[in-house]
């Protein structure tokens, strides 16, 4: 008897698993788990620019439809199941989301003018008037700033070119052109006028890139979009910022795959199963260019100019708003594990999986009851308000680490913002051999 087909999709950051039985099934020791593997009869499907449908359709698949497009510089796809007629739905995600691109774009090569362009063309000569849309993200990128004691910033923009990322042709700056690049980087100091609708960049040189937030407002919107048509099953990515409507429509979770920090395509951190809410990755796998042997990568740090230098090397953050969980994965993979475990204690239904540079895997409580690790080699470790990472297992044993008689911690409990939610199961002391060997 041939083994069903589960149809996946290959991306930067993320693939899509659907479960195969009919009832959720809890999750097991993390130990115990299946790793992603030819074993477990997968139909692997890598998702090209062009290409805009998907295949591996098994015969008992639900109905879906799906479209891809190439927009705010990314592959954008949307896939809705079970919906009769969806057409209408999806053009009107796509025109939404096409909408918000003409009006917050900096690609000079593709626009004479946006929204955003003519602010940064103003700068330090007069406040430009913005439509709604506008107005709000800059709004949310300035709220974020604020939170993350400006490891986001929204004035990032001429820090960026100075590097040439998203060029053909990035290279390092010397040190006097990145501090007078960072001279031009101050959130605080835009000015948003909400009654007259205008934005204003206080000095010349000044320039704002939304690119960190948009995206999020964008596919936020898209599900809006099919949510109000009445559509309950979709998955929509824009190019790695994921939403996830409703459940599969087999009534189990959404599985997503995290990708693995190495960046190699078939290798994934963990999967995620993920019922209607946002999923945002951010890595040093994403973009990157190479200078004298030195890899450089496109996620900077405001207050150095550089590219961060925080010891994580990915970071996916989960919550009901894409527009927040773009922007906090960002920020967080700048501001560094303790920092943003900090803040993520202080935003109520936000979670974080974050995976730091001596191979460890850091869960809020909120996902550890819903995350399978699949990357063996990683130590697996619940974040708690006492100070200690409590293990869950896995990874190679290192020196000095000291594990708990039981991970649960009353003292950690009594104090936290996670009361009454998951802090850890038994960690596995020995557990060398990675989720599905023997």
């Amino acid at each position: 008897m041939r083994a069903p087909e589960i149809s996946t999709i290959s991306l930067p950051f993320l693939f899509f698993l659907p479960r195969l039985t009919s009832q959720p099934r809890p999750l097991r020791p993390l130990r115990q788990h299946p790793a992603v593997s030819p074993g477990n009869r997968l139909l692997l499907v890598t998702l090209f620019l062009t290409v805009p449908l998907l295949w591996g359709c098994s015969a008992s698949s639900p109905a879906r439809r799906s479209q891809t497009e190439f927009l705010l510089g990314t592959a954008v796809t949307i896939t809705v199941f079970e919906a009769n007629n969806p057409r209408p739905a999806l053009t009107a995600a796509f025109e939404r989301t096409r909408e918000i691109q003409n009006r917050m774009s900096i690609n000079r090569e593709e626009y004479e003018t946006t929204e955003i362009l003519e602010v940064n063309r103003h700068a330090g000569q007069a406040p430009v008037k913005v439509s709604d849309d506008t107005l709000l993200v800059i709004r949310e990128g300035i709220k974020a700033g604020h939170l993350t004691g400006g490891a986001f910033d929204i004035t990032i923009a001429p820090l960026i070119a100075l590097w040439g990322m998203g060029t053909e042709t990035p290279s390092v700056p010397t040190k006097e052109e990145i501090l007078r690049a960072r001279s031009a980087l101050d959130f605080r100091s835009l000015v948003v006028d909400e009654e007259s609708r205008t934005v204003f960049l206080p000095r010349p040189g000044m320039a704002l890139d939304v690119g960190g937030i948009a995206k999020g407002y964008a596919v936020d919107e898209g599900a809006r979009i099919l949510r109000e048509a009445g559509i309950q099953h979709a998955l929509l990515d824009y190019g790695g910022d994921i939403v996830t409507v409703g459940e599969h429509p087999r009534g189990t979770p959404w599985r997503i795959g995290l990708q693995h920090p190495s960046g190699e395509r078939d290798r994934y951190l963990g999967v995620l199963s993920s019922r209607d809410e946002s999923v945002v990755s951010s890595g040093a796998y994403e973009r990157f260019f190479e200078e004298e042997g030195v890899r450089y990568h496109h996620i900077f740090d405001p207050a150095t100019g550089y590219p961060s230098e925080s010891g994580l090397t990915s970071v996916t953050v989960v919550g009901p708003r894409a527009i927040i969980t773009d922007a906090l994965s960002t920020a967080i993979f700048v501001m560094g594990l303790e920092a943003g475990m900090k803040l993520m204690e202080e935003l109520p239904g936000y979670e974080a999986i974050i995976a730091t540079g001596d191979d460890r895997i850091i869960l809020t409580p909120g996902v550890a009851d819903r995350f399978e690790r699949t990357a063996p080699e990683y130590a697996l470790f619940v974040a708690c308000s006492c100070g200690t990472d409590h293990p869950l297992g896995g990874g190679q044993p290192r020196e000095g680490l000291a594990l708990p008689e039981s991970p649960v911690c009353p003292e950690g409990l009594a104090s936290s913002p996670f009361t009454n939610r998951l802090v850890g199961t038994p960690p596995r002391q020995q557990d060398q051999k990675g989720p599905g060997k023997n």
